[in-house]
């Protein structure tokens, strides 16, 4: 199920070279949308970002637009996570992103995610 988990207000500061919002800046949030999932859904583990699929940017992205982060969870194996993350301004897909994410103990080796 797509859930709603961060919305972000395009600033100036996030903005590149030719106007539009900075790429990168929508990976991080992306990223950081993804491990606020994961942190929302299991309290008491670590994970850890292991992979980042194809990025698509679908539209471009300007000074006050707001930008809201849906994740779904495509995938719940025994060590990892994978999410689909999709960005919207308003109800218009602007980038999209898979994101993999793997569940860690206290010293960051791989362990099995508690149900």
């Amino acid at each position: 199920m797509k859930q709603l988990i961060t919305a972000q207000l395009v600033k100036t500061s996030n903005i590149g070279v030719n106007g539009n919002l900075f790429g990168g800046q929508m990976c991080y949030w992306l990223d950081e949308a993804g491990a606020l999932y994961t942190r929302l859904h299991y309290p008491d583990q670590r994970f850890v970002t292991l992979k980042t699929s194809e990025t698509i940017f679908r539209k471009t992205v300007h000074v006050n637009d707001p930008v809201q982060i849906f994740v779904t969870a495509v995938k719940i194996g025994n060590t990892s996570l994978t999410l689909k993350l999709d960005a919207f301004r308003y109800e218009e897909l602007v980038a999209e992103q898979t994101i993999v994410f793997v569940c860690v103990d206290e010293d960051g080796h791989k362990k099995s995610i508690s149900r």
